[in-house]
């Protein structure tokens, strides 16, 4: 259970939307002149309001007692993949300036390399998730 509360915390990242750093950071206009930029921002947005709700849903599963095995590896998986996506957006948008400006950018940029090993590396999650939707025996 202590990967599926990763995941939500990973999926809930910072205090800002990512609509709003890019509002603070190249207006409306700017968006409306990066399209690939704006897209990246829709989609990373999407993607980290659907691992808060799936987050909700196994927090609620695991106190009824019905956690799928893989679940909390599939959130960890896609929270820290769409972290890192995340923290390149936020540097698209502020470039590395805003690492000497911004003290949270800075601890985004700085915690991506460790959450995507922290409890496992992306690599060995998609091994237990194949592993235990496949459900096959150990290896000995």
């Amino acid at each position: 259970f202590e990967r599926s509360m990763m995941g939500e915390s990973i999926g809930a990242a910072a205090g800002k939307s990512l609509a709003d750093v890019a509002l603070e950071r190249i207006g409306r206009e700017g968006l409306s002149r990066e399209p690939n930029l704006r897209q990246e921002v829709a989609e990373i947005m999407m993607e980290t309001w659907g691992i808060q709700i799936a987050s909700e849903r196994l927090f609620d599963q695991g106190k009824a007692g019905q956690v799928s095995p893989f679940s909390p590896n599939v959130l960890k998986l896609l929270g820290t993949e769409l972290a890192t996506r995340r923290t390149r957006a936020m540097m698209s948008l502020g470039g590395f300036d805003s690492l000497a400006t911004d003290g949270h950018d800075t601890y985004e940029w700085l915690q991506s390399p460790p959450n995507c090993i922290a409890g496992g590396s992306n690599e060995v999650q998609m091994n237990v998730i194949a592993k235990r939707a496949l459900d096959l025996p150990e290896h000995k």
